[in-house]
């Protein structure tokens, strides 16, 4: 397997499939303004405990991190720990939401990621439009599904993916599947989060949503991966990721954005698939700087074939390059408001789209 993978294989092996699968990571969430992007998993965990110890100095609740890193193998055993501060569950649960949808600064009441938000956040910029069509134009080009991908996989909590889509595309593209009761309505896109959702918890006409009760949010949560016990419980066999994982993966080529593959049972569930007979081959948009030789050996190992970047800006580029390939070189007739259908050439779809 090369390495080197270009975005030309990636391309051309999205124009030979009829559906595919994204899984993303945290990194979907980035933005150039660290204000309004969601934290990775260690500076989410920091300002979890700095939450819950809110009144206390925040040199204090620093140095009690750092004493609780040190003592701490992993970040789920510092998750556990840090779990254990809180009084009971749904604080600890309540803290986290906070810290992850900052409900008053990153979603409006309408479920919508706000602007300054998705505004430099590139790479969910881009997920999205990956995920849309343009399927006519009235004042506005209005939106719907590309119907060439299948699922979304996240190991993310939040609700910015489908909020970004309602927001930019003025469209709810996507529906949260959380649960293994959770059914796909109409043609939206189901978006599987392995481990666990915080949901918007969109409040009743006239209501605050800040003030929605977590006894009311406990009816759409499932159980999260918050710690090693939960962590554990979710890659047990038979269990709901991993079936998810396996019935994805194991049928449909499979991109992963924004992913760090540092999660080990992750890995272990893809490996377990890996090498079957008919076994679809996936691929992994990474930055250059941040892959080891020890992570593209076990890659190579798990069948997910790097194409390699150097700046996250590149990313919209690269999965523009991706879409544009499935579309026709003269374009695509697109119905208009009161107008003969004209024909947009690929790179003025994703324009619309992006």
């Amino acid at each position: 397997m090369n390495s080197e993978t270009t975005i030309s294989d990636l391309a051309a092996a999205y124009n030979r499939s009829s559906k595919i699968c994204l899984f993303t990571g945290a990194g979907v969430s980035y933005t150039q303004d660290e204000r309004f992007r969601a934290p990775g998993w260690r500076q989410l965990l920091k300002e979890v405990l700095i939450d819950l110890r809110r009144g206390i100095s925040l040199e204090i609740v620093e140095a009690e991190f750092e004493s609780i890193e040190a003592k701490n193998p992993d970040l789920w055993a510092i998750a556990s720990n840090i779990k254990n501060q809180a009084s009971n569950k749904d604080a600890f649960i309540e803290s986290l939401r906070r810290v992850i949808l900052k409900e008053n600064e990153s979603v409006d009441q309408y479920g919508r990621l706000k602007h300054r938000n998705l505004e430099g956040a590139t790479t969910l910029n881009a997920i999205v439009a990956l995920c849309s069509e343009v399927r006519k134009i009235r004042k506005m080009p209005c939106f719907g599904v590309n119907h060439r991908i299948e699922a979304v996989l996240t190991a993310n909590y939040d609700y910015f993916l489908e909020a970004a889509a309602t927001s930019k595309h003025q469209a709810s593209l996507f529906k949260p599947m959380t649960k293994p009761t959770s059914r796909i309505k109409g043609s939206k896109i189901p978006v599987y989060h392995i481990h666990g959702y915080l949901p918007f918890g969109k409040a009743k006409k006239g209501e605050d949503r800040s003030t929605v009760d977590v006894t009311e949010r406990k009816r759409t949560e499932v159980d999260l991966v918050l710690d090693s016990d939960s962590y554990v419980r979710a890659y047990q066999p038979g269990s709901w990721t991993i079936e998810i994982i396996k019935q994805y993966l194991g049928n449909y080529m499979t991109i992963f954005i924004g992913f760090s593959f540092a999660d080990v049972f992750l890995m272990e569930a893809i490996h377990a698939i890996s090498g079957k007979a008919n076994q679809p081959t996936h691929y992994a948009l990474l930055r250059r700087g941040d892959v080891s030789t020890e992570l593209e050996d076990m890659l190579k190992m798990v069948g997910i074939r790097p194409v390699f970047y150097d700046n996250h800006s590149q990313v919209p580029l690269l999965l523009a390059q991706v879409y544009e390939s499935a579309l026709p070189r003269e374009g695509i007739l697109v119905p208009q408001l009161e107008k003969e259908p004209r024909r947009f050439k690929p790179a003025e779809i994703w324009a619309m789209l992006w």
